[in-house]
């Protein structure tokens, strides 16, 4: 089986093809709405995964062109839609658009292998969520910064490496990108780079910055100058305790 993944943040299309494999399907992203279409013109995938955010930016382009496409080539291609751990209404918001389902992130792997098995009507099992160990002193020294009895309760020792090992080369990047939007006062550029970067802190579990990115997109959304600036430079004091943590981590269980 095979699946699209539409997604414009690179840590949520890696996760999700590292999920999506343990269930035996392969994955190929997209990080436009356009490009999604076209490769969904192109192939006839058993599953499509759109990010709701992204749709909202396109206003639901994509997704309209999506289901014609389907209806044309009369397929019965889910579309699932994935929103944020912070979206209201989710079940509303996917059937006004005539999408099939949702997921919310962090995506939970239990409730993508029911959303699979639906589909398939197969029973599948998902490969290695990872087996614990014994890394309690880590994970109190990681506090909020990083819960990483979920992240491995979640993944395999390799996706756990993976997944942070990705996220310390994006989430500085990140970072500079949303001190340069708060730096010309870009409030509508804020909520755009907060929310995505949410997506990722939720992603790995660094709870505390999942909190402040959330915190800093409704701040945005309302123009709070004070409330941005405050929250920024908090966004930078948890990069710095997340990424101690996870160096902690990846140092315990190098590659």
């Amino acid at each position: 089986m095979q699946a699209l993944f539409v997604d414009d943040n690179k840590v949520n299309r890696h996760t999700a093809s590292l999920l999506l494999h343990g269930f035996g399907i392969d994955v190929h992203a997209a990080d436009t709405g356009s490009e999604a279409v076209a490769s969904f013109e192109a192939h006839p995938y058993d599953f499509i995964f759109m990010d709701c955010q992204l749709l909202e930016i396109d206003d639901y382009k994509s997704l309209n062109a999506i289901k014609q496409i389907r209806k044309n080539k009369g397929l019965e291609v889910p579309i699932i839609g994935v929103t944020g751990s912070g979206a209201q209404d989710k079940a509303m918001t996917v059937a006004a658009y005539g999408m099939d389902g949702y997921l919310s992130r962090p995506i939970n792997q239990a409730e993508l292998a029911e959303l699979v098995r639906h589909w398939t009507n197969k029973e599948r099992k998902a490969k290695g969520a990872g087996e614990s160990t014994d890394q309690s002193n880590l994970t109190k020294a990681s506090g909020n910064a990083l819960n990483l009895e979920l992240l491995e309760k979640r993944f395999n020792d390799a996706g756990v490496l993976e997944l942070l090992t990705l996220f310390t080369k994006l989430a500085p990047q990140d970072l500079s990108k949303i001190d340069d939007a708060w730096s010309r006062q870009a409030f509508g550029e804020i909520v755009r780079l907060a929310h995505n970067f949410k997506g990722s802190c939720a992603t790995i579990f660094a709870e505390d910055l999942t909190q402040t990115c959330n915190e800093l997109e409704l701040a945005a959304r309302r123009s709070d100058e004070q409330s941005c600036f405050v929250l920024t430079k908090q966004l930078g004091c948890r990069l710095k305790s997340a990424l101690s943590a996870i160096g902690l981590r990846l140092h315990q269980h190098p590659k």
